[in-house]
């Protein structure tokens, strides 16, 4: 049957999937792969756990250009629950790897490699805050409510800075990189963290799990 949640094309009427089966990708998952594009390069990297555990980054060597998904927030916050954050550092080395001197984030506009330096002293400021907060036994809650954001202050998103300590407290108590956290522990503090305003989001991504 079509996707209930999208109309069906007309050229659907009448069509069922009964007795079709889907047939498994040609290619398997992998680390890096190259493609051609006509006469372009393209090379598609896996760099692990990051911003989720299934990040891709698009290196185009020829031009010189790189699109980090969603590994670079130019001008945001990083978002870190569905994925790592000693992944996140991992990414941003094998971004400065590729030596592209023009940087297409996630979002934001396009920029160049300086946008790795922002995005890591953001994070290893919030290890920073984690090994803090976890060893005087702090919830993320009450570590973030405590933070000076001194230059992150001007970055889109602040909030989700209890979602980041969530993820790295994980860490620090040795949950593998990208293993599901309780989404309602990490929603309900970012929506403490926005003066108890719910943070607008998509549905609930498959990498945080409901409390049982």
């Amino acid at each position: 049957m079509p996707n209930p949640g999208c109309a069906p094309h007309p050229s659907q009427a009448g069509f069922t999937r009964q007795g079709v089966s889907r047939p498994a990708p040609r290619a398997p998952a992998a680390e890096r792969l190259t493609l051609y594009v006509g006469e372009v390069e393209v090379r598609v990297l896996h760099p692990g756990p990051a911003h989720t555990a299934g990040d891709s980054i698009v290196h185009l060597p020829r031009q010189g250009v790189v699109f980090t998904g969603d590994l670079v927030f130019h001008g945001g916050t990083p978002f870190l629950p569905m994925g790592s954050l000693a992944g996140s550092l991992r990414a941003l080395d094998l971004l400065r790897s590729l030596d592209a001197p023009t940087v297409v984030p996630g979002h934001g506009s396009v920029t160049d490699p300086s946008a790795y330096d922002a995005t890591e002293r953001y994070l290893r400021w919030v290890a920073a805050l984690a090994r803090e907060g976890h060893t005087k036994g702090d919830p993320p809650l009450e570590a973030a409510r405590r933070a000076e954001l001194g230059e992150f202050a001007s970055r889109r998103e602040p909030e989700r800075l209890v979602a980041n300590l969530h993820r790295a407290y994980a860490e620090l108590d040795g949950l593998p990189e990208g293993s599901p956290l309780d989404a309602a522990a990490v929603f309900g503090d970012m929506a403490a963290m926005n003066g108890g305003t719910p943070v607008p989001s998509t549905p609930e991504p498959p990498h945080l799990s409901r409390p049982t």
